[in-house]
């Protein structure tokens, strides 16, 4: 994460995780990330949709 939030024309990082993944919510949370939205996955089901600036 350091590097990406280091290197020029990099604005944001973006994560997904499931919905009952509330470990790695809180890592994400954190690390800076914020939820935008959620999206469903044919293969991984209900997904949280997550975004961190990198400014």
């Amino acid at each position: 994460m350091t590097w990406a939030c280091r290197t020029p024309g990099i604005n944001a990082l973006t994560a997904e995780t499931g919905v009952d993944n509330a470990a790695s919510q809180r890592v994400l949370v954190r690390n800076g990330f914020v939820q935008i939205g959620e999206r469903l996955d044919d293969e991984d089901g209900a997904l949280i949709c997550w975004r961190r600036k990198t400014d």
